[in-house]
């Protein structure tokens, strides 16, 4: 089995799937562009999503530190993909 991540909203509340029964899912994520703000790519075609070995290697995704800026303004850890709320799913390889 592997493991998916599903971008359901931000922190703000705004959803990803504009429809409840319209999944979108993590596609690429790069924690450490240059300007520290992460950048994201989504999909939502399953077979498109971004495949992890277990939930523990998602989460660990999930919660990078940017290397380029690892801190934010208020000295806590500058994780990008911690804006989104976030789910998991498991698909057979």
């Amino acid at each position: 089995m592997k493991t998916l991540m599903v971008i359901v909203g931000d922190v703000l509340g705004f959803e990803c799937a504009g429809e409840p029964d319209k999944r979108v899912w993590l596609k690429a994520y790069d924690a450490s562009t240059p300007d520290g703000r992460g950048k994201i790519d989504t999909t939502t075609v399953q077979s498109e999503a971004l495949r992890f070995d277990d939930l523990p290697a998602a989460f660990e995704c999930w919660k990078t530190t940017s290397t380029t800026v690892p801190l934010r303004d208020d000295g806590n850890p500058n994780r990008p993909l911690t804006a989104f709320t976030v789910t998991f799913d498991t698909v057979a390889e």
